[in-house]
């Protein structure tokens, strides 16, 4: 039975509709394998099994070189199985799922600032969420830096829709500085002013080629 619930393991065609076990919050390691479980409560719960870990955050010392992550598995895109499915989604092929991730190293961060259900409140609350914010291997040879994100999405946007996608993207998230700069519009004005950029009439952006 577990063993079919895997197979229909996917990060797509999501349904629009707790914390870590770990002190890890942001670690780069290779992505093993994944399974399913049916915990407590009878969920479904998705275990990603790392190895090669680099730590770069961690809320006490961590020296294993694994780690195990695990997600509820739900169909819906606001949860956190959808934040980590849209984070992955975002450096695989239209045509690819979570399998093609397998044997590659992935940057998993633990961010915060995510709206989502919360059963004891009755409402939905800010948690925090596991994201994909790199990806290195057979599927993508290097992480998408997020001035170069931060350009594709602006291209045919306006500034509104722009800040509304830019500040809730992983890759933007994940850097500071971007983030800031997006937030005082300086991005914005510097890729204007730098031509990298036009805006139309109707307040458009336009990525030039």
């Amino acid at each position: 039975m577990t063993e079919d619930i895997t197979n229909q393991i996917s990060i797509r065609n999501l349904e629009v509709g707790g914390g870590p076990r770990t002190p890890l919050r942001k670690f780069k390691g290779r992505l093993e394998k994944y399974n399913t479980y049916t915990d407590t409560w009878e969920r479904t719960q998705v275990k990603l099994h790392f190895t090669q870990l680099e730590v770069e955050k961690s809320d006490e010392p961590y020296d294993l070189p694994i780690a195990e992550i695990d997600i509820p598995f739900s169909k819906r895109e606001k949860s956190r199985w959808g934040i980590f499915s849209n984070s992955l989604a975002k450096f695989l092929q239209p045509d690819q799922d979570i399998v093609d991730s397998v044997g590659t190293e992935l940057e998993m961060s633990w961010t915060d600032g995510h709206m989502l259900y919360d059963g004891r409140e009755n409402k939905d609350t800010l948690q925090a969420s596991w994201e994909v914010t790199g990806l290195k291997g057979t599927v993508a040879e290097t992480k998408v830096d997020a001035m170069t994100r931060a350009l594709e999405l602006l291209n045919k946007k306006t500034l509104s829709q722009f800040n509304s996608d830019a500040l809730s993207d992983p890759v933007i998230r994940s850097d500071e500085t971007m983030q800031k700069s997006i937030m005082d519009g300086s991005f914005v004005t510097a890729v204007v002013e730098g031509n990298q950029v036009t805006v139309d009439a109707d307040g458009v952006y336009h990525k030039v080629s």
